[in-house]
């Protein structure tokens, strides 16, 4: 996992998520993963980052329902990390 949080470096890793410089691994099934589903590899973003295939960012903070409060408590969790 990718993390770079100052302004000037999101704008470099966001041009290069967008043209694909990253070499970022094709999603992988998990060794644990009983149903067998693909996960990709992403990058643990804020606000300032687009949304893409690779980045993952919080919902804003209107009206969320509880699992997307529960997403975005998780996802800061790990941003933290």
């Amino acid at each position: 996992m990718v993390r770079v949080t100052p302004c000037l470096k999101t704008r470099h890793l966001e041009n290069y998520l967008e043209s694909n410089k990253l070499n970022i691994p094709d999603p992988r099934v998990l060794p644990s993963d009983a149903r067998l589903l693909s996960t990709p590899f992403v990058h643990v973003g804020d606000e300032a980052f687009a949304l893409s295939e690779h980045v993952l960012r919080p919902y804003p903070n209107k009206n969320l329902t509880f699992l997307k409060r529960i997403y975005n408590y998780r996802l800061s969790k790990e941003h933290e990390r």
